[in-house]
């Protein structure tokens, strides 16, 4: 009984393994991405585009994502608007003082948005309100993500590569570079813990582990280019599900690697 149980595994891990995740999979969850400029979101997940739809507002590209999608415009004026997870106006619309926001973040309670040409980093109302100033992140963050493993944030850079891990304090706690020197839309796929952002060179969305090891990537046909993206920060599981779904995906994934 044993050694049959032993055989399934391995035959499991051997299907698995020899597909290509090259261009393959997607992400586990449903990933939500604004399309610049202005035109629509749509919701990845797999290998699909499970729905989309238009803009209300003006310039909408950072979004944040908990229990409706909440997004802000790219510049000053730029009116910023509220949906349903489904895709359905609300009614309502934000607007704001500030510019240069490519990408958003939410922890549930609060949203977050990195300047660029600055890299000051904000804490905002889920309504896009009442500015926080919390740290300087560098000039070259463009994409940001909320971590709940340990209340941090994600950037990704605009020039260099690299994707760093802060505290919200502003303490630099990890970092990693990736494949493509210019990455937009960052988030975080709660299923499963990894880290999905869109490479400029390439077009794809590629994902990475938290410590960097590149995965695969997956290509979209969504009209324009991603810049702002989000998985709802509301559907977080158990630490320990999480925990056997990460090691479980990375496993297969290294191994089809070495193949």
């Amino acid at each position: 009984m044993k050694k049959n149980c032993f055989l399934v595994v391995l035959t499991t891990i051997f299907f698995l393994s020899s597909f290509s995740f090259a261009d393959t999979l997607g992400p586990t969850s449903e990933l939500y991405v604004t399309v610049w400029a202005n035109a629509g979101i749509a919701v990845l997940q797999g290998n699909s585009i499970v729905r989309s739809w238009a803009t209300s507002g003006t310039n909408e590209i950072a979004i944040a994502v908990a229990d409706k999608v909440r997004t802000m415009g790219h510049t000053s004026g730029s009116i910023g608007a509220e949906y349903t997870l489904s895709g359905s106006f609300t009614g309502n619309r934000y607007t704001s003082g500030q510019t240069y926001f490519h990408d958003g973040a939410s922890d549930g309670q609060y949203n977050y948005a990195v300047i660029w040409n600055t890299g000051n980093i904000y804490r905002y109302g889920l309504d896009w309100q009442n500015p926080q100033y919390l740290f300087n992140a560098g000039a070259d963050g463009l994409g940001i993500t909320y971590d709940p493993t340990n209340n941090s944030l994600w950037l990704s850079s605009w020039g260099n590569g690299t994707v760093k891990n802060f505290s919200l304090a502003g303490n630099l706690l990890s970092s990693f570079t990736t494949r493509d020197s210019h990455n937009t839309a960052l988030a975080m796929d709660y299923a499963d813990g990894t880290l999905w952002m869109r490479e400029n060179s390439t077009g794809y969305m590629a994902q990475y582990t938290r410590t960097g090891t590149f995965l695969g990537a997956k290509s979209y046909s969504v009209g324009g280019a991603i810049w702002g993206a989000e998985f709802s920060v509301t559907v977080v599981p158990e630490p320990g599900s999480l925990f056997l779904f990460a090691f479980a995906l990375i496993t297969v994934r290294i191994l089809h690697r070495r193949r």
